[in-house]
Parts: C-alpha cells; sequence; structure tokens
C-alpha cells in the first residue's frame, strides 16, 4: 500500500526496504508484534477521539435527518473501529503464546 516498487525490490516510504517478518523469530517477532499494536492502538485512539467529536457536534439532532452519506460514514467508522480492535486482540493473543 504505502510502498513503491524500486529495481524489483519493495522500498517503504522512509526508503528502507520492508522487513521479511516470515523469517522474524522471538525476541525479533515479539518486538515487531509489539511495534504494530503500539501503532494500531494510535489507530484506533484516533478513530474513537474523531467519532467522539462528531457524535459531541451532531447531539440534541435528530438519527432520521442525518443524510445516507453521513450515515454511511459513521457506519464505515464503526466497522474499521471494530476491525482494527479485532487486530489488536489477535496480536495481543500471539504475543501471549510467544
Amino acid at each position: 500500500m504505502n510502498e513503491m516498487e524500486i529495481g524489483g525490490f519493495g522500498m517503504g516510504v522512509s526508503g528502507i526496504p520492508p522487513m521479511d517478518v516470515e523469517r522474524l523469530r522471538g525476541r525479533g517477532m515479539r518486538l515487531y508484534l509489539k511495534q504494530q499494536l503500539r501503532s494500531l492502538e494510535a489507530q484506533i485512539a484516533a478513530l474513537s477521539s474523531l467519532a467522539r467529536d462528531e457524535a459531541s457536534e451532531v447531539q440534541g439532532e435528530k438519527p432520521f435527518l442525518e443524510g445516507e452519506a453521513a450515515r454511511r460514514r459513521k457506519w464505515d467508522k464503526i466497522l474499521e473501529l471494530e476491525y482494527l480492535e479485532a487486530m489488536r486482540e489477535a496480536l495481543l493473543d500471539t504475543l501471549a503464546r510467544l
């Protein structure tokens, strides 16, 4: 997604080749998963904050007055948040097993 192909090698946004995660073992895998967990938790916090801000802006308005596009955006955010939380649980389970 955030990678570009340069000379047949995927390069990350920083210009550093991406890690070969499948080859990580033990401590390296734990560190990688913890970093992924921190990233997910930051995304969850940002999305939750955005949802709270939007909810406080429309508090008092009748839900049926929302447009279809606004309802669709709200459901997209809810589904994205649920997906991120499921990913977090999977990472926590994996870390507990390592």
